[in-house]
This record gives C-alpha cells, structure tokens and sequence, in this order.
C-alpha cells in the first residue's frame, strides 16, 4: 500500500461550483459550438452569472453580451473559450488580467495533432505560465457537475434537462465517446454527479480530476475512460487512497494494442506505456478493470447497495435449469467458488421447497415454486442467513413480478449484510413499473445472468482489497547500498554479479579468467560440467555470436571451448572489448527469469516468468512494481502456470521456492533504491535447486540509465 491519507489536490471547486461563468465566442442560435454552451447554461438550471463575450453583439437573449473580457464582473471563476485555436493565448492572458481561475478550452489545433501543432503548443503553454490560469483541455469537450446544473461544454448531451444527479463521477480522456456513456449509463437509470472531459490535458490531467473527485462526499463510484497517463507512480497512489476511502474505480483503459497506441497519441497526445504496466497498477488498490459501457452500468448498481462481500462463496438461485448453468459457468470464469450450505439450512429447505427442487448450489427451485411464490423469497432468506454463503445471485423476474415480493426482497436484502444481485429474466423497459420499483428499491438488477457474475465478481474484488489492505505493512527497504561499478551503457556480467551479491543476490560458482590464463590450468576449477561464456561489457547478448556453451565435461574440453569462443567473439565483434572468458560451475535445477524495468512512466517493475517456452512464447510471467515483500512475491509465483514446475510436478522433487521467493523481494528493493541509476536488470537464468539447496543467478545483465553512465555512484 503506497498511501492513506489524503492526496495533495488541486483545488477544483471553483471548476465545477463557479460562481460566474464567461462564454468567450457566445453567439446566438443553437448552431455553433459557443451558442450551445450558452445554452446549456441558460436552460438547465445553473444558479451562477452567465456572462456572454463577443465584440459583434450587444446582447444575446436577454443576456447583456460583452465586448471585452476586462468588463466582465467579479467574480467569474471560469471562462468557456470557444473561438478558433491561434485567439486561446490571448484570451488567457486577459482571462488571467481579469482574475479568471479556470478555462475550459474547446479549441482543437494544438499537441493532439503532432508536428503541426507544436508552435501553437508552445505559445499555449507560455500563456498558460504567464496568466496563471488553470486550463481543461485544449480539445475538450467541458466539464458537468450535474448536482448544481453547472454544464460547461457542447453538444446535446449538455442540453438535455433530464440528466438525474447521482454518486457516480467520471472522468474520460475521450469528450465525444465520454459523454456517450453518461447518455447510455442515464438511460440505464445510474445518475453522475461530476463529469470532465480532459482533453489533451495540457495543463489539468486525468488524475488532477480523479484526485479531486475522490476525496468528495457524495462520489462514491468513480468511472474513467482512459487512453495514457505520464505518472504510473502518481495513478497507483490515487488508486490507494480511493482503496481507503471504499470507493471503487472504474477505469477503461484503451490504446493497450500497437494500433490503439497510435490511435491514442494523434487523439489526445497521451502516449501510453505498455498496457501489461497498467495491468499491473490496476491490479492494486480500488481499480476494477472494465472494457464495456454496460460494465459501467451493472458494477455501479451493484455497489450503489452499499454491501461487500467477506469473500467469494456465492450462491445460485433461479427457477431455470439452463440459468444455473450459465450462472456456474460465468462464476467459475470469474472466480466465484459455488459454496455448499450447512445441513441445518438444506433440511430448512426441504421443508417447503418442491419436491423436484435441486438443493445443491445452482440451486434450482423450479417452475413449480410460482404456485406460492412467497416460497421464492423464504429461500433467498434461508440461503442468506447461512455461515457458507458470501454473496447470493439468482434469477426469477416472473415469480417478483408482483409488488409485494419485490417489497420483501427489499427487506431481506437490507437486513442482511450480504451482496444479493438479481439477473432480470424478463426484457429490461425502463417504463415497466418492474423495473422502476427495482430502482427505487436499491436492488441491483442486472440483464443477464453474465453480467450479474460480472457485477459479483468485481465486489469481490474490491472486498479482496480492502481486507488485504487493512493487514498491509510497509516494505522493509535494503539498508545497505553500495556504489555501482564504473561503467558505460552495461556493465558487464561478472562486474553485475559482483554488485549484486554485494547486495545478498547469490551468484553461480565462478572464476573470470584470460584466455591464458585457461590454457595454463593444469586441473578444472569446479567440478563439471561446467559453463564458458565470453565477459564482454559490449556483448551483452552472448548466445547470439555462439559466446557461451554449456556441458563442458573435461580440461582439454575445456580449453578447446575457450579458443573457439574468444575467436568467435573477436570475428563477430571486432570492436568489442573482452575482459575475458567466465567459466562457471553449471547447476541443475528449475530455469527461471528475474527481470526489472525501470518505465518512464510508472518505475522499477519487477519481472517473473518460468524459463524456456513459458516466458519466450506462451508469455507465462507476472509483474509488480518494486518494492514489494515475500508475501507479494509468492503472489507472483501462484499467477504463472508454469509454477507448477517448482513444485514436485511428476514425482520431481520440490525446488526450493523460499529462496526464490526471497530473491525476488530482493531484487525489488534493489530496483527501488537503485531506480534514479539502473535502467534494466535482467537475470536469465536463475537457477532454483532442490528444496533447501537455494538460488542462483547464473546469468545477469544491468542496463544503466543514461544520466549515470560512467560515473561512479556515492554510498550511503
């Protein structure tokens, strides 16, 4: 956990509370995008000033129109600036002269669309240093705080009166496809209270808006849309501190593939590292992933009930066979496990349950249960109240239809501490005095069966959190630190393991020797069979120019290999410096992969995959961002199908995970105290012997930064 307290925000009340808003470009009509955003203001109910700003009217409506943005009144704590990109420097100066916070800029032509706009980007950035205002966008759509009816933005979304409040707040680096999902997410019945359109964020980002909605009352869900952001280490702290706060967040990350990269970068400029990276910052704290509007619409409802489950032992109940079925099979995609009641419960049960009722979870009534369908509930009651059960699904529109089972579903519902999710069986018409007494009523519904395990599943998950949150220590950081030997872009192979078992990371048995120095011997150095590689700082990939062998089993052996490598590396590498020939003891064990990246955007990442064909083409590994414990670690190894491996698979004997555990909490200390020096690390292979024999680095490779290249880094 990297935070609880609260976040250090930029004060955005003014933003979405303004007390006067100026619509620099208003004009008359509903055409142009000025007029619209006058409008928005005008007819929805906004209680602030509106003052309209443009050299050609006298007035619009029955709104005096200015010729100047020095004239307007204070205070005015937005500008809406709707005229053409090469005028928004200008107008934030005066906006800034005038004592104007905040400008939400429509205007399109600058970093979004590459080269082209950069010296239109300059010349915004320098405005925005020079007035002090703070800017929503360019290229956005505007912002909404639908509590208060303040509207700042276009399009007919904007205008549209019936847009009901609620605890759902978004934030969406898209402004069109954005506020197309409020549009569905309000048909669907979830209310907003805040929503932004971040542009290409040139000034307030993403997760300034995030930061700020979070730590509001009346948010208790948080959505966003999200294409790229420039601080991972940033967007793991928000997610943490929304973690502590119980409020879930929502994101949809696109741009994860090469062409949604590219698609992202000409959109709003955010260039996104790789998606695995934010795979991993979403497996921590209050983000649930999503890739859909309707996951939007059916986690909200779920949450809106305000219960978490204890942990993921749910129970199925329909009136339909084939509905069970479908609901066992989406629990288990998904992580649910179908628990089984108590015997005090089953006997409950039969006692006025049909007599061709299944009382093993999916638990299937039958159509016969409608003859009394007070029956139907007295089972949720039953099912509810037992020790086994977390979290309780089920299926039967037909046998709640009437008003008073929906009322007492309600009661159960309230007087349990248990999620109960409902899967709608019959067709969702939001007119339906059904479904609006469902609303009212606070039962999370859901359309399908699928997409009420989806909504379950992200309970859990979030429950998951909070709870291992709760027990979560800091990180015991590395004490000791040592200089980084003195090198160029790599440091060689025995100086990297040298440094790094300065640091505790065991290293094969091993000796550097010259090329004479290995004619010379007069016996072997370790007992075979041994492994002889090329040491060469300018060599970092040795396999490929035939520098190492393997199952060297004699000294004329040996010495053989040692000439053919030296030759086959000065023949592929004439350049390259040789410091020498490594010969080392070759170990036997399970081959796994350590490696650390240390990403512009998010840090040291840490790296852990099975060797061979796991990691280079099922791509069976797991990442996290260092530092973390053995207690993570070992959550690292339980995620690759290939652990298996390590774990007496086929009668093979145990490897020894504690020290490979142990290692890799390591190596994630050293990639965090490190991280302003080392680039890269990567150790192919550790070698994990027998139970009790340990881990070994047989092979290791450290990339330096390029700030500290060839300097020779203080101790502390």
């Amino acid at each position: 956990m990297l935070l609880t307290e609260s976040l250090p925000t930029t004060d955005l009340s003014h933003l979405f509370s303004p007390r006067g808003v100026a619509v620099i470009g208003a004009s008359p009509g509903r055409t142009r995008i000025g007029a619209q955003a006058l409008e928005a203001l005008r007819t929805n109910g906004y209680r602030g000033k509106i003052y309209p700003v443009n050299t050609k009217y006298d007035a619009i409506g029955d709104l005096k129109c200015f010729q100047s943005i020095a004239d307007l009144p204070r205070p005015c704590d937005v500008a809406i600036v709707a005229i053409g990109g090469s005028h928004v420097p200008g107008v934030l100066r005066q906006c800034g002269k005038a004592g104007i916070d905040f400008a939400i800029v429509f205007s399109a032509g600058f970093n979004e669309i590459g080269t082209r706009g950069a010296a239109a980007q300059d010349e915004l950035e320098k405005a925005m240093r020079e007035s002090g205002v703070r800017v929503v966008g360019p290229n956005c759509q505007g912002i909404m705080n639908i509590r208060e009816r303040v509207m700042c933005g276009f399009g007919s979304i904007f205008m549209n009166r019936s847009l009901s409040h609620g605890e759902v707040a978004m934030v969406s680096q898209s402004g069109g496809f954005g506020y197309g999902v409020l549009g569905h997410a309000h048909y669907a019945g979830i209310g907003f209270n805040y929503v932004a359109s971040a542009g290409n964020e040139s000034d307030l980002t993403t997760l300034d808006f995030l930061e700020y909605v979070i730590e509001q009352d009346e948010v208790k869900i948080v959505a966003t849309y999200m294409e790229g952001i420039r601080d991972g280490y940033r967007l793991r702290r928000l997610g943490d501190r929304a973690l502590a706060l119980g409020k879930p967040i929502l994101v949809w990350k696109v741009g994860n593939t090469e062409k949604g990269k590219r698609a992202a970068a000409s959109h709003t400029a955010n260039l996104t590292s790789d998606y695995e990276l934010y795979r991993t910052a979403f497996a921590e704290g209050a983000f649930i992933e999503i890739d859909d509007v309707d996951d939007i619409i059916d986690i909200s409802r779920a949450f809106r009930a305000r219960k978490l489950p204890r942990g993921n032992k749910a129970a199925i109940i329909t009136v339909s066979g084939g509905a069970g079925i479908l609901f066992a099979d989406r629990c288990d995609q998904r992580g649910l496990r179908l628990t089984e009641l108590t015997g005090s419960s089953l006997s409950e049960l039969k006692a006025f349950l049909p007599e061709y009722a299944c009382l093993e979870n999916p638990f299937d009534l039958t159509a016969q249960v409608m003859n009394d369908p007070s029956h139907f509930n007295r089972a949720v009651r039953v099912i509810a109240n037992d020790p086994n059960v977390d979290i309780i699904m089920m299926r039967a529109a037909q046998t709640l239809a009437k008003g008073e089972q929906l009322t007492e579903l309600a009661g159960i519902m309230e007087s349990t501490g248990k999620p109960i999710l409902l899967a709608w069986g019959a067709p969702p018409d939001r007119t339906s005095q059904d479904i609006k007494a469902l609303e009212s009523m606070h039962i999370p519904w859901h359309a399908t069966p699928g997409r009420a395990t989806l909504a379950a599943a992200a309970l859990v998950k979030f429950s998951t959190r909070v709870a291992s949150s709760a027990g979560a220590s800091a990180v015991e950081l590395m004490k000791k630190r040592i200089p980084l030997p003195n090198a160029g872009a790599v440091i060689d192979e025995y100086e990297a393991k040298r440094f790094l078992q300065s640091l505790g990371v065991a290293s094969v048995r091993e000796t550097l020797f010259t090329l004479d120095e290995i004619r010379a011997l007069k016996e072997l150095p370790f007992p075979a069979p041994l492994v002889v590689k090329v040491n060469s700082r300018d060599i970092p990939h040795k396999t490929e120019i035939g520098g190492v062998r393997l199952d060297i089993n004699g000294l004329d052996d040996l010495k053989r290999t040692a000439e053919e490598i030296d030759t086959s590396a000065r023949r592929f590498a004439p350049k390259a410096k040789i410091e020498g020939l490594l010969v080392q003891q070759q170990l036997r064990g399970t081959e796994v992969i350590i490696g650390v990246k240390n990403d512009a955007c998010f840090g040291p990442v840490v790296m852990l995959g099975i060797g061979g064909v796991f990691t280079e083409i099922i791509k069976d590994v797991s990442f996290r961002f260092a530092p973390f414990s053995e207690a993570v670690a070992r959550s690292m190894l339980s995620e690759i199908r290939g652990g298996v491996l390590l774990t007496g698979y086929r009668g093979k004997p145990m490897a020894d995970i504690e020290a490979l555990i142990k290692l890799l909490a390591l190596v994630s200390q050293i990639a965090h105290v490190y991280r302003d020096e080392i680039a890269e690390i990567d150790l192919n292979p550790v070698i994990v012997g027998n139970e009790g024999q340990g881990a070994a680095v047989a092979d290791a490779l450290v990339v330096i930064k390029p700030s500290s290249r060839g300097q020779a880094i203080e101790g502390i």
